[in-house]
């Protein structure tokens, strides 16, 4: 395992906002993504059920993505925004 810590968080994360709708997925991924949490962003975005919906939300993953070092799927959030 190569980052066993945020795997951690990540799991703790996902039990937390087990209850929560997928707006409070996507507002929390927001904060996190406003607080240069990077990995933590990505995960709650790819929670998110109808991102594609949502322009917004796409080009805020792209922006997870690229920091994350995800070229490839930056580059289509990017462009299916």
């Amino acid at each position: 395992m190569k980052y066993p810590i945020l795997i951690f968080v990540l799991v703790l994360f996902a039990f937390i906002n087990i209850g929560n709708s997928q707006k409070g997925i996507a507002k929390q991924a927001n904060k996190y993504l406003d607080a240069e949490k990077y990995e933590e962003a990505l995960a709650l975005y790819n929670q998110v059920k109808k991102i594609n919906e949502d322009k917004n939300l796409l080009f805020n993953r792209g922006i997870a993505n690229y920091y994350c070092r995800n070229a490839d799927d930056a580059v289509r959030d990017f462009t299916l925004a």
